[in-house]
């Protein structure tokens, strides 16, 4: 039986490419890293997580080879955190709310609850803008990503960690900050980090706090504190 001060997670991150499988294997960390921080200190619980990453899957490619599936089944873990691909939501949307759906109750059988990771949109100026279906802009496809997985977690009873939300936010407040990777898709070490503060929050119920700054390191102090506390916002 899992203690009640530890929450155990497995991520199953299917972003894009094998750099997205590195930065989901990071966030992971990163949030283990920010819990055990903020444990130290007395506010909030120890966290240990997995990672089950394919590049270039889709929820169901991943479905399918089944190696996400038999880590849910083979231990005991209190969330699930689920990515798609990261367009896969908006392109591929029925396909992504039937396995999404798939994946969520099969946590909620196994006990654990389902944490939805509505991820961000590629930077403006990127080539999917020309694309109808994206929406034209950043804002839109953001848009477009959020309620789809708002619409597959309220299937299952879910939650969301609103990440993308919380970028867009980021970017409107601090226009300068270097969330993107150099490829405009993929997150910086900072957009790592402001991931990692959304999913905590929804992995634990309340914001990351100012001790959990310690774990993260490679991005600006200024940035650190502005995001977390951006992070904690409604």
């Amino acid at each position: 039986v899992v203690r009640r001060d530890v929450t155990r997670c497995v991520h199953g991150d299917v972003r894009g490419d094998v750099r997205g499988d590195v930065r989901g294997d990071v966030r992971g960390a990163l949030v283990s890293r920010m819990a055990s921080a903020s444990a130290r200190a007395g506010s909030g619980p120890t966290i240990e997580a997995a990672s089950v990453t394919v590049g270039g899957a889709t929820m169901r490619s991943l479905w399918d080879a089944g190696d996400a599936s038999r880590r849910m089944m083979a231990e005991r873990w209190d969330a699930v955190v689920l990515q798609g691909q990261s367009v896969e939501p908006v392109l591929n949307a029925a396909e992504f709310r039937t396995y999404g759906a798939r994946f969520g109750t099969l946590a909620e059988t196994y006990r654990a609850r389902p944490v939805y990771f509505a991820t961000w949109p590629r930077r403006a100026g990127d080539a999917l803008y020309a694309q109808g279906w994206s929406g034209g802009t950043p804002e839109v496809f953001n848009t477009r990503l959020h309620t789809a997985y708002a619409q597959v977690a309220a299937q299952v009873m879910g939650t969301v960690a609103p990440v993308g939300n919380a970028w867009m936010a980021a970017l409107r407040a601090r226009p300068a900050t270097p969330l993107y990777d150099a490829d405009g898709s993929h997150p910086s070490p900072t957009g790592t980090w402001l991931a990692a503060c959304v999913i905590y929050r929804a992995l634990t119920g309340v914001a990351a706090s100012a001790e959990s700054e310690s774990a993260v390191t490679g991005v600006a102090a200024e940035d650190v504190r502005a995001l977390r506390v951006l992070s904690a916002a409604p």
